[in-house]
């Protein structure tokens, strides 16, 4: 047969035929000539696709040993990778419950939506395999729209913890009351302390054991990559500041309520980090804290993420030559 020839319409209607089904031995018998890649190849350009072909003694030996053994030791017996025989068990109509555990079903529930199957197999539960997680999302009736939590429904849903403790919860109380972990919130507000903040609710540092903070050079407190950042680069070219102390402290009028400025300079310059001004409940705490500044008749720079590589712009007139 000559290099590359076309395709007879015989050979076509072949791979229509069988390709889905059949044995790779026996399509190729059917096809003399054609090598196992330029088949694929045509079959893809025609539309057809292969399932994953059983023969039927390994379809036997599957149904004999589905309970005595675990699909990684029957894939190990037929030589085939784990992955699709739990996906063949799943066709045959044979679902398996591998031990999942309550605590591993919950982190399923909180992540799935939130990270893709591939993710959650090897950062969240490195003992499950995707197929595995994904026939526990059948069981658990999970999908990409039930596993996704809206922003709304997370802060409503820390509000009214919040209330019922008279408090601000930790982060290991958060699944105890049947919330998602703080990763969730992380996920969509940057960090579990961000949210709270758009809640109005206090932060104190030593609760939150599970939420991750940064610290600058001096030590600070930072809530964010960005905020140690910005403090850094502050300290690094010796702009004196105050932070993170209540707006009480220098405003004499305005609704000061728990709000926080994140840095001070001399001569009462406010600088703020707004990083989550995407958001409509954060949008709303950033213009009390504009209009704040402005009838206290205090100097506020705003700081943006696209200004952060560009500080040394933002800070010029501060920076002693």
């Amino acid at each position: 047969m000559a290099k590359n020839p076309k395709w007879a319409t015989e050979e076509d209607n072949f791979l229509v035929a069988n390709y889905s089904k059949a044995p790779k031995d026996h399509i190729l018998s059917g096809l003399k000539g054609r090598t196992w890649t330029a088949i694929c190849g045509r079959a893809s350009a025609i539309g057809v696709y292969r399932l994953n072909y059983f023969t039927e003694s390994e379809i036997l030996f599957i149904k004999n040993n589905c309970t005595s053994m675990t699909s990684k030791e029957i894939a190990e017996s037929i030589g085939r990778s784990r992955d699709v025989v739990a996906n063949k068990m799943l066709n045959l109509g044979i679902v398996r419950q591998e031990n999942w555990s309550i605590q591993d079903s919950n982190k399923l529930r909180d992540y799935f939506g939130l990270y893709d199957v591939e993710y959650i197999a090897k950062n969240i539960l490195p003992n499950r395999t995707k197929s595995s997680i994904y026939h526990q999302c059948q069981f658990l009736g999970l999908s990409k729209e039930t596993g996704r939590y809206q922003e709304e429904d997370l802060l409503e849903m820390l509000k009214i913890l919040a209330e019922k403790l008279e408090r601000t919860p930790t982060c290991a109380e958060l699944p105890k009351y049947g919330l998602p972990y703080s990763t969730s919130y992380l996920r969509c507000f940057g960090s579990y302390n961000t949210a709270c903040e758009l809640l109005g609710l206090d932060i104190n540092t030593t609760i939150f054991s599970q939420t991750k903070y940064y610290y600058s050079k001096n030590m600070d407190v930072c809530r964010s990559k960005s905020e140690q950042i910005i403090t850094n680069f502050l300290i690094d070219n010796g702009i004196k500041y105050l932070m993170d102390k209540p707006y009480s402290s220098i405003c004499q009028s305005g609704k000061c309520g728990r709000k926080r400025y994140d840095w001070l300079f001399d001569g009462g310059v406010v600088v703020e980090y707004f990083g989550l001004n995407r958001y409509k409940k954060y949008q709303e705490r950033m213009a009390q804290k504009i209009e704040l500044c402005k009838i206290n008749n205090l100097e506020l720079i705003q700081v943006f993420d696209k200004d952060i590589l560009k500080l040394e712009k933002v800070f010029e007139k501060f920076i002693k030559s």
